[in-house]
């Protein structure tokens, strides 16, 4: 078992190869949504040689060893919305810090996966409301980049300037004169190809780069921006937040910072105040840490074990739970049946070696008839007959050539009494048993060789 984290530097390269166009785009805040994660881990004591990191669509196609995963993630467009729920792959133990619905309406799959990982914890308000009205246990989060240990030499173009990152157009009209001079521009997205962007281009340097001016210790930081906002609060700089329109993905930060839209761009106050953001961070610290930890102490050492005991076999999943035994069976049919009679037989269990039996005797005993199946516990059809209970054997007693074959191993066991009451001769009943090794194979010099013979 290991610890997992999204790489920023392996989701933008697994974008860069597997998108249509051959591009990516780069947004601080997923390179902060995942670093935090990693530096959580350091946090609890956790060394690197127990991280693992993972891309994003890793989400769903990684197999190997079993990772817990803390995730801090809006499902939106860029992720497939609530795809992440429902092909969650089966080697990874997600710890919902802090995850944001873009689409609520949840269905059945996705439901149950938030059930069994709950509590969840929520980035935004309606996101938890939508758990709490569908009975999962969920609390309020916030964003836990908010938490982020931002580091990295300072840029003295950002040191006491005001920073304006993506400020809606609108707002321009009502930026007061004594302050223009002191406004820089800060970008915080990038979308662009691996050849556009050249050599040598790493996508986590780019995003240490941007980190860095929040490290330059700015006046202040007027955005539209969610990761704007939630940065600043990690480096407590005062904030102003401009929407064109506000929406859900904004909620909890209206407890920590002032909201304008367009109706309200000229109410704008040009001097925030800086609000103490340590006690918030210090509970969304604990309580993340405390998650992970719990999460470790609960199912560490079941998936230690599974790693153990797995052998991962690709086709495991869908490995049979059959044992051939109808050889022996196969060899008494031959020995009894003449190729040119006109039988009727029936199956008593439905299983591989029934489908094997049903091949050879529609093979080489082409005027078989298959006129029954029968089935102790449920109903079942094969070959277009619906299954009817053993007991009805007694029906086809009196024809001249019925025969049953059993093929569910345990029926075996108790198929000569019934066939017994319902008047059926032992010499009509081929019962399919284990085949082990007996004392006559082992003096033979022939045995009975492996695999069928015809």
């Amino acid at each position: 078992m290991k610890f997992g984290y999204i790489s920023f530097d392996d989701t933008v390269r697994s974008y860069w190869k597997n998108s249509w166009n051959r591009k990516a785009l780069l947004n601080i805040g997923d390179a902060a949504e995942y670093l935090v994660i990693k530096q959580l881990y350091e946090k609890i004591g956790i060394s690197k040689n127990e991280m693992q990191a993972i891309s994003l669509p890793e989400l769903i196609t990684y197999r190997g060893e079993s990772l817990i995963v803390a995730l801090n993630i809006a499902l939106d467009s860029y992720v497939g919305y609530n795809k992440i729920l429902e092909k969650l792959s089966p080697d990874i133990h997600p710890i919902f810090l802090g995850i944001s619905l873009t689409d609520t309406n949840l269905n059945e799959r996705q439901i149950q996966c938030l059930k069994c990982y709950a509590p969840i914890g929520c980035r935004d308000e309606r996101s938890y409301l939508c758990m709490r009205n569908l009975g999962i246990p969920a609390y309020l989060n916030g964003c836990t980049a908010s938490i982020l240990e931002i580091t990295g030499k300072a840029k003295q173009e950002y040191t006491d300037k005001i920073v304006f990152i993506d400020v809606p157009y609108s707002v321009h009209d009502y930026v007061p004169e004594n302050i223009r001079n002191e406004i820089v521009f800060l970008n915080q997205e990038l979308y662009c190809s691996e050849e556009e962007v050249g050599p040598g281009f790493i996508p986590s340097q780019w995003a240490a780069e941007v980190f860095a001016c929040y490290n330059s210790r700015p006046k202040m930081v007027v955005t539209s921006r969610f990761h704007g906002a939630v940065l600043s609060l990690a480096k407590d700089i005062p904030v102003i937040l401009t929407l064109e329109r506000y929406t859900f993905r904004f909620s909890w930060l209206k407890n920590y910072v002032p909201i304008y839209t367009e109706e309200t761009f000229s109410e704008i106050q040009w001097d925030p105040p800086l609000v103490d953001y340590e006690a918030t961070h210090q509970l969304i610290l604990k309580t993340s840490q405390d998650r992970i930890t719990q999460e470790v102490e609960k199912y560490g050492d079941l998936l230690r074990l599974t790693d153990r005991q797995r052998t991962y076999f690709p086709n495991e999943t869908n490995s049979s739970n059959q044992t051939y035994y109808y050889r022996r069976t196969w060899e008494k049919i031959k020995n009894t049946w003449n190729q040119e009679d006109e039988y009727e037989y029936a199956f008593w269990g439905v299983n591989e070696n029934t489908q094997k039996l049903h091949e050879l005797i529609q093979k080489y005993y082409p005027k078989a008839k298959l006129v029954g199946i029968y089935d102790m516990f449920k109903k079942i059809e094969y070959a277009g007959i619906i299954s009817e209970q053993p007991q009805n054997i007694g029906q086809n007693v009196g024809k001249r050539f019925f025969y049953v074959i059993v093929t569910a191993y345990l029926a075996a066991r108790v198929a000569p009494d019934i066939c017994r009451e319902c008047g059926l001769s032992a010499d009509r009943l081929f019962l399919c048993e284990r085949e082990f090794v007996r004392q006559e194979d082992i003096q033979s010099k022939d045995g009975l060789k492996d695999g069928c013979q015809e």
